[in-house]
């Protein structure tokens, strides 16, 4: 997380890597963010509530999401609020395991009742 953050920022929970757009690009922030999070071993269940606007985009989102997904099978819901980025990430996750919710309550929603249902 640290290496896309600004030296002022440090990473909490949330994790908020919005910054990391201007710092590094979309696509590494995306990958080294999202990552962080999937990765480790202290999560159980990921949360992703995205902002779509134009600078936010990046043409491999799909592709990540999906490896992400895969790689380490742990609950996920995305939230993706609006933007030019909206509609292509959307349809980029179509059949990939990876619900995607209108708001973050709903996305909250869903995950305790998954938790609530494997317990």
């Amino acid at each position: 997380m640290r290496a896309i953050l600004p030296d002022w920022l440090e990473p909490a929970n949330p994790f908020d890597f919005w910054i990391s757009i201007d710092v590094k690009g979309p696509r590494e922030a995306h990958e080294i963010g999202l990552t962080a999070l999937f990765a480790d071993p202290n999560i159980d269940l990921v949360l992703c509530t995205l902002l779509a606007p134009g600078n936010a985009d990046f043409p491999e989102f799909g592709e990540l999401l999906r490896h992400l997904r895969r790689t380490y099978d742990k609950p996920v819901a995305v939230v993706i609020y609006g933007g030019e980025a909206e509609q292509r990430w959307t349809a980029d996750l179509e059949g990939a395991d990876v619900p995607i919710f209108k708001t973050t309550r709903a996305g909250v929603r869903a995950l305790s009742l998954m938790v609530d249902a494997t317990m």
